[in-house]
Parts: structure tokens; sequence; C-alpha cells
């Protein structure tokens, strides 16, 4: 998923996508909180991501992953190292879900649960 590429290596997965779906899978932020993390939220000389409003409405930082942190690092130089702004750009953050499992089959991923259709799945 985080080459992005079909079994013939075309490009099926956009970039700011495979930047976000890092981000989300290694530091388990939840899908709102990354939609709202800013700039100022992430510290790249530290390597710490602090997020004051929060679903607990409880403030809380963390170190990031080093993988993590020099993907962020590289994503932030590629956005034109913005002050202010939002992390995750032109991410369709109501329809993630579907596009998730949209690019999952994109890559050959066919995980069955991913899939599998339930009163409480695939909302």
């Amino acid at each position: 998923m985080l080459a992005g590429v079909n079994a013939v290596g075309k490009v099926v997965v956009p970039l700011n996508y495979r930047v976000a779906y890092a981000f989300l899978h290694r530091e388990g932020m939840r899908k709102g909180e990354a939609e709202q993390l800013t700039w100022p939220d992430v510290n790249l000389a530290k390597g710490m991501v602090a997020l004051d409003e929060n679903k607990t409405d409880r403030p809380r930082s963390w170190v990031l992953d080093a993988g993590v942190l020099r993907m962020l690092r590289a994503w932030h130089a590629m956005q034109g190292k913005p002050k202010a702004g939002p992390v995750f750009v032109d991410i369709k953050w109501d329809k993630l879900p579907p596009t998730y499992r949209d690019h999952c089959t994109a890559v050959g991923i066919h995980r069955a649960r991913l899939f599998r259709k339930k009163a409480n799945k695939l909302r």
C-alpha cells in the first residue's frame, strides 16, 4: 500500500493518501484527529506531535516513530514548508473507509476482513 503501485508498477494510490495511511497506521491517531492535525501541532525538530483537542478533551502528546518523522519532514518540504495549515491535504475524510478499500484492491491487497459486510461494518 505504501508504495502505491499495482502489479504492473503503475502508481494507483496518490502520495497524499499514502502519507496519511502511513501516519494513521503507525501512530494510531483517530481519523478525526488526523483530519484536524495542523503543522503547528507537529514539532519536526523534536519529533513530537501534540493534540490539544481530541475525543477525550484531554491534551496529549507523544514522540513520533523515527520513520514517520522522516516521512513528515519530507512531506513538509514537499508542501513548501508551511508554517500553518493541515498536515494532510486533499483527503476526502468523509469517504476514507471506502477509499481505503478501493486503494487496497488497486494494489492487490485482498484481505477478507476489510470487505466483510455486517451490520456494524462498512459504515
